[in-house]
């Protein structure tokens, strides 16, 4: 008997000490709510039980990722461990106490509409940004690690200094980023990007993105670099002005490089405010380059003219004028990803042929001069 009274007293405690590692994650790349049980995966040594992780007891890990929203005052007063990977919209005051750790990732994004109270023996540590539209509290002895952004509309009252330096205002919030503070005031994203991908087919690469939601949403500007620095506008696709629901956009980029194809979307709202997605790479292989066109810009041209020789690894450039006589001509040997930069300030104004000829094949395309 005391065997099994030894083993069943050992399992309970082995089982409350497992339920103090258990960790919650909120799905990525979503819209969540932090009551809805459906948002939350959980990860437990022992039974988890049915419900939302406990803000108020028990010693968890919660990892927050996606858009997550609260409707109303929330209170952080347990021990668990807080990393923000993405959003938290606070719809209320935030209150965190205890013994509360709460970490704000680089790319994570804590907004409070209302009141945020700093109480007990918390770690509030942000390498983010924070967004107070009401008053921060901080209680004697607690101390704020704030490595990046952190606004506060209303007043602040830290009687024992606990944060570094004075918080910006919503003056500065304004200056430094205009959709942020759309945001902060409506709760929907400019734009909320779902994957963005770039594959290489033949003679072209296939770009496709998808937003989660969009507000004010005017249009989208896809950019391209080949060394993942320098990028340039290879095209435009209108956007959906304001939508809650998932939204797919394709665009072919006809003049892929052989190598490294970088791809970026910037996407610009009504007034002009933008904002730039992650960056994403495709490689272009020599066989898909077979069906390629030689590029130029700008066209129409005034002072210089940019030629991509593109799938041409060895060709002759020369250019017309309307008589028929050769103004320009090169000979390159370099690979397909060479740009040749040719000066046409002394040219006269009109329009010209650029005649691309190689071994297998020729290519012809009219440019205009101004």
């Amino acid at each position: 008997m005391k065997f099994s009274f030894l083993f069943l007293t050992t399992l309970f405690s082995i089982g409350l000490s497992f339920g103090q590692s258990d960790i919650y994650n909120l799905d990525d790349n979503s819209n969540n709510d932090w009551t809805d049980i459906n948002a939350w995966s959980r990860s437990c040594s022992w039974a988890c039980p049915d419900q939302v992780p406990s803000t108020s007891g028990g010693d968890n890990f919660l990892r927050i990722n996606g858009y997550t929203s609260f409707s109303g005052n929330m209170s952080l007063v347990a021990n668990n461990v807080y990393t923000l990977k993405d959003t938290l919209y606070v719809d209320g005051d935030l209150y965190i106490a205890s013994s509360e750790t709460f970490n704000i990732q680089s790319a994570g994004l804590l907004v409070v509409k209302g009141n945020l109270s700093i109480d007990g023996n918390p770690n509030l540590a942000n390498g983010g940004r924070v967004v107070v539209t009401g008053n921060l509290s901080i209680n004697w002895g607690i101390t704020v690690t704030n490595t990046s952004d952190f606004y506060v509309y209303g007043s602040v009252s830290d009687p024992g200094n606990g944060f570094p330096g004075t918080p910006k205002d919503e003056a500065d919030l304004i200056a430094d980023d205009s959709d942020l503070h759309a945001f902060v005031d409506s709760g929907v994203l400019p734009v909320e990007f779902g994957y963005l991908s770039a594959v290489s087919k033949a003679g072209f690469n296939l770009v496709n993105w998808e937003t989660l939601s969009e507000f004010n949403n005017d249009f989208f500007v896809i950019e391209k670099s080949t060394d993942g620095k320098t990028y340039h506008e290879i095209g435009r696709q209108n956007g959906n002005g304001t939508s809650a629901e998932p939204l797919h956009y394709v665009f072919e980029d006809p003049t892929p490089r052989l190598g490294n194809n970088y791809y970026r979307i910037k996407q610009v709202d009504f007034d002009g405010a933008f904002s730039i997605s992650k960056v994403v790479l495709t490689v272009v292989a020599e066989h898909n380059l077979l069906t390629s066109k030689p590029l130029i810009y700008p066209n129409p041209a005034k002072n210089v003219l940019n030629v991509d020789i593109n799938g041409f690894r060895k060709c002759q450039i020369k250019i017309y004028n309307n008589a028929g006589k050769v103004v320009y001509s090169a000979d390159t040997n370099s690979e397909f990803s060479s740009t040749r930069t040719i000066d046409v300030s002394n040219f006269a104004k009109g329009s010209y042929i650029v005649l691309f000829q190689s071994q297998s094949s020729m290519e012809q395309i009219k440019i205009i001069i101004q």
